[in-house]
């Protein structure tokens, strides 16, 4: 029952809802009963299933003129160029290469010269630090965000 069966249909009702809620009109409930069951008038259709209201206009970078326009994605894969700009490093232990040798003459394996029995030759390099950059990438680019939102029932009038 709307409110102009509850009230009765003088006319005024109909004057005062019609007024209120013109044609055209879109309103938010937090209950699911259409409005035209509600108020006993004119005939209103859900508006926006799963979408949110954007202000038309410009906002200095998007230019919303277009009544009823859709657009936006529920989820997207994010491109390289979407990525924030970074870079990635690496850093190497450090690392020593030593080689010894003995030499003994009297199993006639010379080091050097001279005549030192049980020579020892070592050779060790210096400590090597390793480091370094992988190219950057990506850039920045904004993308698509699903804001924060809370569901309710909105209603268009349309006749």
């Amino acid at each position: 029952m709307g409110i102009i069966d509850a009230f009765g249909s003088s006319g005024l009702e109909q004057a005062v809802i019609d007024a209120i809620y013109p044609i055209g009109i879109i309103v938010t409930f937090n209950r699911p009963e259409n409005p035209g069951q509600i108020f006993g008038v004119g005939t209103w259709q859900a508006y926006g299933p799963g979408r949110v209201i954007i202000g038309m206009g410009n906002n200095g970078e998007t230019n919303y003129t277009v009544g009823n326009a859709e657009g936006g994605l529920d989820a997207v894969s994010l491109t390289t160029a979407q990525l924030p700009a970074h870079n990635h490093t690496f850093t190497g232990g450090s690392h020593s290469h030593t080689v010894s040798a003995v030499g003994n003459t009297s199993a006639g394996t010379r080091l050097g010269t001279g005549t030192q029995n049980n020579a020892l030759m070592t050779i060790t390099t210096s400590s090597v630090q390793v480091t370094g950059t992988i190219g950057n990438t990506g850039n920045g680019d904004g993308h698509e965000n699903r804001q924060r939102f809370k569901v309710a029932w909105r209603w268009v009038r349309v006749s």
